[in-house]
C-alpha cells in the first residue's frame, strides 16, 4: 500500500507547534519572575520560620540580570527582622550553563538587620543560629564585583533596665574577584562602618574561597565599651556602663592550617558598676591587651604571648557601711606558650599589683588548656584584711574590721583530680567584729594543707589557727569590759562532704582570763554537717559565756563563774541533741522577756541538762534539774523574795 503525504498540511502543522511552544516560552518566561518570586518567598520563609514579604522581582535570563525589589522579614514579635530596599545581580547566563555561576556585579542596597537580646544569652536570632546548614553546592562561583550599600544594624538589649538601643550605621563593603575556581588571582575586601558613632574599618586581601583562604585587617576606633555589656548575663556582678576601646587586629586564615591572629586592644576611661551601688565599683584610666601568636588550628588552639596591662585600678565599694577606697597599682598579668594540644610543652603566666605598701603576686607553671591542668603559687603581703568582706556573705557570724594579710597560696588543678590547695597565713593587727562583742588579736597564724575540691566534694587535710594572744571585748556596756585569751589552738584533720569518707576529727583549746577552755569534736562530716562535740571550760567568766548564747536564752548572765562541761550531737535531720552538767559560783542573773523583772543570786548552783533538743525554730529543753541555794527577787517590790 501507498501512503502520500499532503505537504501543505504538514506544514501548516509544524508551524503551529513551533508557534505553540514559542508562545508557552513567552509565557513562561512572562512569568518567571513571579515563580522566581514565590520560591525566594517560599525558601526564606521556611529557613527562617518568619513571615517574608517580597514586593517584585525582575529576571532577564538571556541578558544575565536579576533585580529584588522591597524585601521584608518579620520577626516573632511583629518587628522587621531584615528588611532590603533593592539587590541588583548581573550574571552570565552562558557561565551559568557550565555550572560556573560568575557574578560580574551585584549591589545590595539599604540593607537593615535588627538584633534584640531578649535573654541571658538568648537573642532573637539564636533559632537561625542553631540552625545547620545544609550541603554547599556543586556550582563553582565567581564574584567580580559585589557592593553592599548603606547596610545598617539595630541592637537592642531588652535585659538592661531601662532597654538599650545601639545602632552600625554606614555599612559599606565591597568585594571583588573572589573565586572559587583554582589558579585565579586572588580577591580582596573592603568594609567599613560606624559602631555608635565611631568608625571600624576591615581589610581583607588574598581572598580564596576555595579553599578558603585570607589575610585580614581590622582598625576600630573609640567603640563604646557598654557595647560589651551584650556578652554579659543581665546579673553579672559587674557590667561596663562607660569607657572607650580602640583595637587593631590582623588574621592570616588558611582551611589547611588554621588562622593566626595577632591584636592589639587599648581602652581608656573604663568604668564597671555593680547592682545596688550608684558609682562606678571599678575605674581604669587605661588597659592595654596584646595577643600575639594566637593559632586556631583544627583540634588545637596555641597561644604564644598574651599581655594584660591595667596600670592603675581604683576599687570603691559602699557595703562596708561607708564608702571604702582602694587605688591598686602596677596590675599585669602575662602568659606564654599556651596550647590545647597534649604533646605541646606546658606553659607559664604570671601576675602581679601593688596596693598602698601591699604586693599581690601570682606564678603559674605547667600551664595546659585542654584539659586545663596549672600549678600556682600566689604572694599575698600586706593586704587590708577589710578586703574580705566583699566576698562574705553578710550574714556570716564573724566579719573583718580591719588588719593585715601575709599568706602564700599552692594551688593545683587538673580535669582528673579537681582542684588541691595549701595555705599559710599570717594575720596581724586583726579586728573581727561579732553581733556582741569585738575579738582583736595582734597575730594569728592560718594553715591548710591538702585541702580538694573535685568531684562534687570538698577534703579537708588539715587546718589549723594559732595565736599567743587574743582579746574579746563588749563594747555596749560602759566601761567595755574585756578577757585576754591566751595560747589559741583550733586544728581540724580528715574532713570531707563524701559520705563514704572516714570521719573528722577537729580540737579548740585555749586559756581566757585564766580559766581553761576545751572542745574536742568527732564524727565530723561536712556535707550534710555532722558532728559530736564535748566542751569542757574550768572557772570560766559567766558575762563571757553570755556573749556566746542564743539571742532567745530566756537569761541575761550578769555575773559569777562556772565550770561547764557540755556534750552535743548535730545533723541537719535531727538538729542539735544536748546534755550537760554546770557548777556555778557567785552566780548573778537577769530574766528576759516577760521574766525580765526577776534577779536570781546563788553562791553556788549546779545545773544538770539532758535530752534538750533545738531542730530549726523549735526549742525543747528536756530535764533541768537545779541544786543549790539563793535568792530571787522581782526588781518592781525590793520587799518581795
Amino acid at each position: 500500500m501507498a501512503y502520500t503525504v499532503n505537504r501543505p498540511r504538514a506544514l501548516r502543522l509544524v508551524v503551529i507547534a513551533v508557534v505553540a511552544l514559542i508562545a508557552l516560552a513567552a509565557i513562561g518566561l512572562a512569568a518567571l519572575p513571579q515563580i522566581v518570586r514565590w520560591v525566594v518567598v517560599w525558601r526564606l520563609a521556611a529557613t527562617t520560620g518568619r513571615t517574608v514579604m517580597l514586593e517584585a522581582v525582575d529576571l532577564d535570563l538571556f541578558n544575565g540580570r536579576l533585580a529584588l525589589r522591597g524585601l521584608r522579614v518579620i520577626d516573632r514579635d511583629q518587628g522587621p527582622l531584615a528588611t532590603l530596599e533593592r539587590l541588583d545581580v548581573r550574571f552570565s547566563p552562558r557561565e551559568l550553563l557550565r555550572r560556573h555561576l560568575r557574578i560580574r556585579e551585584a549591589t545590595l542596597q539599604a540593607v537593615t538587620v535588627r538584633i534584640v537580646r531578649t535573654g541571658p544569652s538568648e537573642f532573637n536570632i539564636s533559632d537561625l543560629l542553631a540552625r545547620k546548614t545544609e550541603g554547599g553546592t556543586t556550582l563553582a562561583v565567581t564574584i567580580e564585583r559585589f557592593q553592599l550599600l548603606g547596610g545598617a544594624v539595630v541592637i537592642e538589649d531588652r535585659t538592661l533596665t531601662p532597654p538599650r538601643t545601639w545602632r552600625v550605621d554606614a555599612v559599606a563593603l565591597d568585594a571583588r574577584d573572589a573565586t572559587t575556581l583554582a589558579g585565579k588571582p586572588p580577591g580582596v575586601v573592603t568594609l567599613s562602618a560606624v559602631v555608635a558613632g565611631s568608625p571600624v574599618s576591615l581589610w581583607v586581601t588574598d581572598v580564596r574561597l576555595a579553599p578558603l583562604r585570607f589575610r585580614a585587617t581590622v582598625i576600630a576606633r573609640e567603640i563604646d565599651a557598654s557595647l560589651a555589656a551584650l556578652y554579659l548575663p543581665p546579673a553579672s556582678p559587674l557590667s561596663p556602663t562607660r569607657g572607650r576601646i580602640n583595637a587593631t587586629a590582623t588574621m592570616d586564615h588558611d582551611a589547611s592550617t588554621g588562622a593566626l591572629v595577632t591584636f592589639d586592644v587599648g581602652f581608656a576611661g573604663i568604668e564597671l558598676h555593680r547592682p545596688g551601688q550608684e558609682g562606678a565599683f571599678l575605674s581604669a584610666p587605661a588597659v592595654r591587651v596584646t595577643v600575639e601568636n594566637l593559632r586556631v588550628r583544627p583540634g588545637a588552639i596555641e597561644l604564644g604571648h598574651l599581655a594584660v596591662d591595667v596600670g592603675t585600678v581604683v576599687l570603691e565599694d559602699a557595703r562596708l557601711g561607708r564608702l571604702r577606697r582602694w587605688q591598686v597599682d602596677g596590675v599585669a598579668l602575662e602568659a606564654r606558650n599556651l596550647s590545647s594540644a597534649r604533646d605541646a610543652p606546658a606553659g607559664v603566666a604570671s601576675a602581679g599589683a601593688r596596693m598602698a605598701g601591699a604586693q599581690v603576686s601570682l606564678w603559674v607553671a605547667n600551664l595546659r588548656l585542654a584539659p586545663l591542668e596549672l600549678h600556682a603559687t600566689a604572694i599575698i603581703r600586706n593586704v587590708d584584711l577589710a578586703l574580705l568582706r566583699l566576698y562574705l556573705p553578710p550574714e556570716l557570724p564573724v566579719q573583718p574590721e580591719r588588719g593585715v594579710v601575709n599568706a602564700s597560696l599552692q594551688v593545683d588543678y587538673d580535669a582528673r583530680r579537681g582542684t588541691r590547695l595549701g595555705l599559710d597565713a599570717g594575720l596581724s593587727s586583726i579586728e573581727l567584729r561579732r553581733p556582741a562583742h569585738f575579738v582583736t588579736a595582734p597575730s594569728l597564724r592560718v594553715t591548710a594543707e591538702d585541702i580538694a575540691f573535685g568531684g562534687g566534694a570538698v577534703t579537708v587535710g588539715r587546718v589549723a589557727v594559732g595565736g599567743d594572744r587574743l582579746t574579746v571585748e563588749e563594747r555596749t556596756v560602759t566601761p567595755v569590759r574585756t578577757w585576754e585569751v591566751r595560747n589559741l589552738a583550733v586544728e581540724a584533720k580528715g574532713l570531707s562532704s563524701r559520705r563514704q569518707d572516714v570521719q573528722g576529727v577537729a580540737s579548740v583549746g585555749a586559756t581566757v582570763a585564766g580559766a581553761t577552755v576545751s572542745a574536742w569534736f568527732t564524727q565530723v562530716r561536712l556535707d550534710p554537717l555532722e558532728l559530736h562535740a564535748t566542751t569542757i571550760l574550768r572557772n570560766v567568766d559567766l558575762a563571757l559565756v553570755q556573749l556566746y548564747l542564743p539571742a532567745e536564752a530566756p537569761v541575761q548572765l550578769s555575773r559569777g563563774a562556772g565550770d561547764i562541761s557540755l556534750h552535743a550531737d548535730y545533723t541537719v535531720a535531727e538538729g542539735t541533741r544536748l546534755t550537760g552538767d554546770a557548777t556555778l559560783t557567785s552566780l548573778e542573773a537577769r530574766g528576759r522577756g516577760a521574766t525580765g523583772t526577776l534577779v536570781v543570786t546563788a553562791p553556788s548552783l549546779r545545773i544538770t541538762l539532758a535530752g534538750a533538743r533545738r531542730h530549726d525554730a523549735n526549742l525543747d529543753v528536756g530535764r533541768i534539774e537545779l541544786t543549790g541555794s539563793g535568792s530571787l527577787a522581782d526588781t518592781r517590790s525590793p520587799a518581795s523574795r
